[in-house]
């Protein structure tokens, strides 16, 4: 296991364009972190920096302390697990695997006790004889896996691992890696775009816009108090509501109506809240706190409930309805936003 911190990590080309701008976060000791954002954000340059297959322009890496800029990728002891998996195409199995050995000089004998051992951790015995060209996917990636792993690595590192495997692929695989991640106790920084898969397997999360963190915290704190608008579209809100004043006692004030929050932020542009804790009521529901009055304009089946676009004064709403009942095109009906589940944000 290992501390990683990054402190003031920028990185700019021509000294105009900057790709990424005073990134700082720590990973602690046997900690799962993912960094999450949209392509271009610069969570792979991040990840690159970090492993020294790429200079920033200024900050610094440490591990347990030590600045590790000026140390060279094959001495910083990370294991490294790639979107293409990077095998060898004439290797077999257990010579992709044992190969980071190899060139550590570490000997035959050991050799073959640590790769027999990952082997079988990583459910991949019966594969050792045979080449990439004759693996799933799946098996690839775990090929992949457990060449990182083998080495004994200070942090691993991955990034997009599980993005050219299909749905139900990836789930296994999430699960497989969150497992073995807790089994050997390491620290990992883990790259992804995929809000649902990261959330699922991280201890923290670090969100990222334009070569700047947006958010750093647990998944749940994220999910629940996402802290810009940008976040909050990222991982899932979709009704915002643009706040003209804010009034005292957790009041928020847009054109000529009021709502209330649970929590208080005092520089908030904008209230917004998932689309599946909107309540939908009818018309003659007495409600007198955060209600519009709107019009269903459109239907669409999901499975375990209906997606509802409702008009109303104030814009298009989106809203989710566990139910076994349709309702109309053109129904009338009040929208309803509970005061735990509004949210006030800042842009």
């Amino acid at each position: 296991m290992a501390n990683l911190k990054v402190e003031n990590l920028a990185k700019s080309y021509d000294g105009e364009t900057n790709i990424l701008e005073d990134i700082s976060f720590n990973v602690s000791d046997g900690e799962f972190v993912s960094i999450l954002g949209p392509s271009g954000c610069g969570k792979t340059t991040t990840l690159r920096i970090i492993a020294g297959l790429l200079e920033q322009t200024s900050g610094r890496v440490f591990v347990d302390g030590e600045d590790i800029n000026r140390i060279p990728v094959y001495k910083r002891s990370f294991g490294m697990v790639f979107q293409s998996y990077a095998l060898f195409p004439h290797m077999t199995v257990f010579d992709n695997i044992a190969f980071g050995l190899k060139m550590r000089k570490i000997s035959s004998s050991e050799i073959k006790k640590r790769v027999s051992k990952i082997l079988k951790i990583t459910g991949l015995n019966n594969l050792i004889d045979r080449f990439p060209a004759e693996l799933s996917g799946g098996q690839q990636q775990r090929v992949s896996l457990a060449r990182a792993l083998v080495i004994q690595p200070r942090i691993l590192l991955m990034d997009e691992p599980l993005s050219n495997l299909d749905a139900k692929l990836r789930v296994q695989m999430r699960e497989e890696i969150r497992n073995l991640q807790q089994q050997f106790k390491i620290t990992v920084l883990f790259v992804t775009h995929d809000q649902e898969e990261c959330f699922a397997i991280s201890d923290k999360v670090l969100v990222m816009k334009n070569g700047k963190i947006e958010q750093f915290d647990t998944p749940q704190q994220i999910y629940h108090y996402p802290a810009t608008k940008y976040v909050a579209q990222f991982i899932g809100y979709e009704n915002f509501i643009e706040v003209d004043q804010v009034l005292a006692d957790n009041c928020f004030k847009t054109k000529n109506f009021k709502f209330t929050t649970f929590e208080k932020n005092d520089k908030a542009n904008f209230l917004t809240i998932r689309p599946d804790n909107v309540l939908l009521l009818s018309t003659d529901q007495n409600e007198n706190k955060n209600v519009l009055v709107g019009k269903i304009v459109s239907t669409e089946y999901l499975g375990k409930n209906y997606r509802y676009q409702v008009a109303t004064d104030l814009g298009m709403f989106k809203v989710d309805e566990t139910s076994k009942f349709k309702r109309s095109l053109g129904e009338k009906v009040l929208l309803s936003f509970p005061i735990k589940y509004l949210l006030p944000l800042k842009n």
